[in-house]
């Protein structure tokens, strides 16, 4: 997880910095103004969580939010807000501007981890793969699988020398594509070449036209189930 400290404390900087280290996070990139955080925003990529002070000279942690949410890159990027005012009013204006949370000073480690780990852990989440190998007849159970408990995201396939992805949205099979194939070609294609791996990554994926199937997933694998029979008994 990469995260965007902005404070003009160089102190608070120091003990924040120390606590997410604490709690696994080391790519974190400081900046002591909010102007020098919009040029790292508007230079780096990757950027998963802004943590800001409020009250800062020269651009606020207040503007800097608001700045972020008319970014298309980082509309929904995180963004938490450090601050000393605890009064209701602020507080809803913060979140009516998009905060995601705000963390009242002075605060300790403790107070910190609430309002941060629920943030890494939901990346890490959505970073994680399952991942396994396919035995003979094995792609069928994996794509089952997939199907029944409603994924979305994409499974990327490997053999010695070729390799396929099959797209998923809420257990739907929704497009393939492998090394010359598209469509539906490409996912009956994953079954004759044998894979013997597999990757799941849960996300929303975007399936790419050429790729797109809009027949059954329930029809897709009774097809190639007929295709491998009828391939098996003609190559013995």
């Amino acid at each position: 997880m990469r995260i965007l400290l902005v404070d003009d404390s160089d102190l608070i900087r120091r003990l924040i910095s120390a606590a997410l280290r604490d709690f696994g996070v080391s790519d974190i990139i400081e900046a002591e103004s909010g102007e020098t955080a919009l040029a790292i925003l508007n230079r780096e990529t990757g950027i998963d969580l802004v943590i800001t002070d409020w009250h800062m000279p020269g651009i606020s942690g207040f503007e800097l939010l608001t700045y972020l949410r008319s970014m298309p890159k980082y509309r929904e990027i995180p963004v938490i807000l450090s601050t000393s005012e605890s009064d209701g009013a602020s507080v809803v204006a913060a979140l009516k501007a998009g905060a995601t949370n705000y963390i009242i000073k002075p605060y300790g480690k403790q107070q910190l981890a609430e309002k941060i780990l629920p943030l890494i852990r939901a990346k890490s989440d959505s970073q994680a793969a399952q991942s396994g190998t396919i035995g003979l007849d094995g792609l069928g159970a994996v794509l089952q699988f997939l199907m029944h408990s409603g994924r979305s995201g994409y499974c990327e396939l490997q053999n010695d020398s070729e390799s396929g992805c099959i797209y998923f949205n809420a257990g739907r099979i929704e497009g393939a594509q492998s090394t010359h194939h598209s469509g539906e070609e490409a996912l009956y294609h994953c079954f004759f070449a044998n894979m013997k791996s597999y990757r799941f990554y849960e996300k929303d994926v975007h399936v790419p036209k050429p790729s797109v199937i809009t027949a059954s997933s329930t029809a897709l694998l009774m097809e190639a189930a007929r295709r491998l029979d009828i391939h098996r008994s003609i190559n013995g």
